[in-house]
């Protein structure tokens, strides 16, 4: 099991991408998989630090919901 961590593009922020991660763990399989949801996600600003971003169906820990992708960092609109 693994903590995904990666990046999600943002519309009209200060900056052009904001980092995420997984809020629990993603199976080693299910990896390739997340990071292809993570790279199809776009976001507009703002993103609020702790913000859900994504809701991921594959690579949960025991859970049958799976795991969420919350923004690590704050990007106010420009």
């Amino acid at each position: 099991m693994r903590t995904f961590t990666g990046t999600v593009r943002v519309i009209g922020g200060e900056r052009s991408v904001v980092a995420v991660k997984s809020d629990g763990p993603v199976a080693r399989d299910a990896l390739l998989d997340v990071a292809r949801i993570a790279a199809r996600a776009v976001v507009k600003a703002p993103v609020g630090a702790g913000d859900v971003i994504a809701d991921v169906p594959v690579g949960g820990a025991g859970t049958a919901g799976g795991v969420r992708l919350v923004a690590t960092a704050s990007v106010p609109r420009v």
